[in-house]
C-alpha cells in the first residue's frame, strides 16, 4: 500500500485571540498542522470517512496534498461554494468552519442549517477531486465526471440523519437519466446536482461500476 502523505494547512482564525497551532498524523500518516483542535479533529474525520470509498474505486489521496483553511474566500475559491482544489500545485483552499457558516446564512448549503457535518462533507468533496486527478485515464475529459465522483461521496458519507434531512428537501428530484450529467447542470445548481448524481449513482446498475466508466471515458465537459 502506497504510503499517502496529505499535509493539510489549517490557517489560524485571526479574530480568535487563543488560537493555537497544533500538528498530528491522521489515519494513513496523513499529516495536519490545524488552528484549533477541533478543526485538526473535523479534516482527521473526514479523511477516515473517505478513505473507504475512495478504496473501494482503486483511489488515494496523491502525495504531498495540502489543505488550507482561510477566513475568507479568496482567488478562485470565489467562484465555488466553501473550497476548491488546484491540480496545478496539489492544494485544497477551504473556508474554515466559522467563515463557512457564515457564508452560508445568505443561501443556507442543500436548503438545511449548516453544521460540522455539512462542513466535513465539503473537505471530503475536494478531498475526492484531489484522488480522482490521478484516477482519470490519460485524455479522459474529467471536470464534470470529477464534479459527480466528488458529489457522490460527500453525500455517501455524510452520517444517514444527515443525508436524510437534505433528501427531504429534494422529493421532486429522481436522479440523472445519464445523459443530462451536463457541466451546465452543474454551473447552474450545484446543489441539485449532487443530489441527482447521488440519487443516479444508487440506481440499480450504477454504482461504483458507474464511476469506473467515468474514470476511463469521463464525460463531456461543455
Amino acid at each position: 500500500m502506497n504510503v499517502v502523505a496529505l499535509l493539510i494547512v489549517l490557517v489560524l482564525f485571526r479574530a480568535t485571540p487563543d488560537a493555537f497551532a497544533i500538528q498530528g498524523a491522521c489515519p494513513g500518516a496523513v499529516i495536519v498542522v490545524a488552528a484549533t483542535s477541533d478543526e485538526y479533529e473535523s479534516v482527521c474525520t473526514a479523511v477516515r470517512s473517505c478513505t473507504p470509498f475512495l478504496k473501494s474505486l482503486g483511489l488515494v489521496l496523491p502525495d504531498g496534498l495540502t489543505l488550507t483553511l482561510d477566513d475568507a474566500p479568496s482567488g478562485k475559491s470565489m467562484d465555488h461554494a466553501f473550497g476548491y482544489y488546484d491540480p496545478r500545485n496539489n492544494s485544497i483552499h477551504m473556508l474554515n468552519y466559522r467563515a463557512a457558516l457564515e457564508s452560508s446564512r445568505a443561501a443556507p448549503s442543500f436548503g438545511v442549517p449548516f453544521d460540522p457535518a455539512i462542513w466535513r462533507s465539503y473537505i471530503i468533496h475536494e478531498l475526492v477531486h484531489a484522488a480522482a486527478q490521478g484516477g482519470f485515464r490519460r485524455g479522459a475529459q474529467r471536470h464534470t465526471a470529477s464534479e459527480y465522483i466528488a458529489s457522490v461521496s460527500q453525500l455517501v458519507t455524510l452520517p444517514p440523519d444527515e443525508r436524510a434531512r437534505i433528501l427531504e428537501n429534494f422529493g421532486e428530484l429522481s436522479g440523472f437519466d445519464g445523459e443530462d450529467i451536463t457541466l451546465n447542470y452543474y454551473l447552474l445548481d450545484p446543489a441539485r446536482f449532487a443530489i441527482n448524481s447521488f440519487l443516479h449513482y444508487q440506481k440499480p446498475g450504477n454504482g461504483d461500476a458507474f464511476i469506473r466508466q467515468l474514470l476511463l471515458n469521463g464525460l463531456p465537459d461543455e
